[in-house]
């Protein structure tokens, strides 16, 4: 029963897939996307892939922190990589528990342990995408009705989601640090308890960690700050690739806040579809073509989504 429930919901997220595909399709002159692709700088794709490369180590360096360097950083980085795979491919980001069964699998930590540092790593990107939506407007100038997808503003409702979301990881995190007994008493009369008060227990190890050691909080916000650098790096080296648009910083700011926003909110599998509609909703400021504006989202997707496929790969196999 329960095996036949999860195929009818995969086939659900599939078919919500296949519809976001066909709407970022319909509409394409193939013949002019062929030609806006020849016309492209393919060597600026070159530092794309390294800015990625370069990312992806520094997300792999910020986990191995959190997990207070318990493993070589090498076999932290092929766990990562793996598990970076597995969350573009399967849908409702279910990739994400990958590496913690992976840090248990292979290296014997504690899925308690791992998974409180995910959580910590996740608060983190979350605080930068705030950073990223809120900035916006600073960079831009927003018509009136902000950046519609589908009758819905994606930066109010980004701003807002992604407010909420991290107030509640902040909340939820102090009760852990500073409840103490009171919060392990509540737990072990849940379903589970004592799985909850491990995992509870890791987690108030890890943010009292960054807690009383504020210079090794500071470094990993830098290292985000960082990360999401360089991937605003990469978008931009892509946009100087294409003729017609418009490549300043500022774009590349408002098109990855927005792709980001809508893989949030639609993590469909390999977020393909959404990714490519939220990056056409971005471009329509500047009135791209809307040929151009598609052939540029799937470019830029799939050389995100292929760099991770051949990283995650090569440790896979």
């Amino acid at each position: 029963m329960a095996r036949e429930v999860s195929s009818k919901k995969l086939a659900a997220v599939l078919v919500v897939t296949a519809c976001f595909l066909a709407a970022v399709l319909w509409e394409v002159d193939f013949e002019l996307a062929m030609l806006s692709l020849s016309e492209a700088n393919k060597v600026l794709f070159v530092p794309m892939a390294l800015c990625y490369l370069l990312g992806h180590t520094l997300r792999s360096v910020r986990l191995w922190i959190l997990l207070e360097q318990q493993r070589p950083f090498k076999r932290i980085f092929a766990i990562n990589s793996v598990g970076f795979l597995a969350i573009n491919v399967m849908p409702l980001r279910m990739g994400e528990l990958v590496r913690p069964y992976l840090l248990f699998e292979k290296e014997s930590i504690p899925i308690s342990r791992s998974l409180a540092a995910v959580l910590l790593e996740r608060l983190l990107d979350m605080s930068m995408l705030l950073i990223l939506l809120l900035g916006v407007a600073w960079v831009v100038e927003l018509p009136p009705q902000g950046i519609e997808l589908g009758g819905v503003d994606l930066i109010a409702v980004g701003q807002r989601g992604t407010g909420i979301l991290i107030l509640v990881g902040i909340v939820a995190g102090s009760l852990f640090v500073w409840g103490g007994e009171r919060v392990d008493v509540l737990l072990m009369r849940l379903p589970r308890g004592s799985k909850l008060l491990t995992f509870a227990r890791s987690f108030r190890k890890g943010l009292a960690t960054l807690f009383s050691q504020p210079i090794r909080a500071l470094l990993l916000l830098f290292i985000s700050l960082s990360i999401w650098g360089l991937t605003l790096l990469g978008v931009w080296f892509v946009l100087k690739a294409f003729v017609g648009i418009p490549a300043t910083f500022a774009v590349a700011w408002v098109v990855w806040a927005v792709v980001l926003t809508g893989m949030t909110a639609i993590p469909t599998p390999g977020f393909f579809g959404i990714y490519e509609l939220a990056c056409i909703a971005a471009l329509n400021i500047w009135a791209v073509d809307p040929t151009l504006s598609r052939t540029f989202s799937i470019v830029l997707h799939l050389g995100q989504f292929s760099f991770i496929l051949f990283l995650g790969g090569v440790f896979l196999f």
